[in-house]
């Protein structure tokens, strides 16, 4: 979650975005070496009704930039919340 409050806050690097976005065209440009990752990829697009080809998925990152990593952090919100509590001294000397 740190990370999440910096990216709000402070926004990535341009040599961070240049770093993902160089990672992800490579995971893109081998989608074709593997009928599985091929099979996820479509799936995927299938399940978020956005039915787009590797080419038209890597436009849309092409045209994204650091404020809008910044402005997807700002809004962005867990959606698992964990709660820890210490455990009881009894049951911590029983375990041993």
């Amino acid at each position: 979650l740190r990370q999440v409050a910096d990216l709000a806050e402070n926004g990535p690097t341009e040599e961070e975005v240049a770093m993902c976005k160089a990672s992800f065209f490579n995971g893109l440009q081998s989608l074709a070496d593997s009928a599985g990752s091929l099979a996820r990829f479509y799936a995927r697009e299938f399940q978020f009704r956005l039915h787009r080809s590797p080419a038209e998925r890597a436009a849309v990152l092409e045209s994204l930039g650091a404020q809008d990593v910044q402005r997807a952090a700002q809004t962005w919100m867990a959606d698992t919340s964990f709660l820890m509590a210490a455990p009881e001294a009894s049951l911590a000397e029983s375990v041993g």
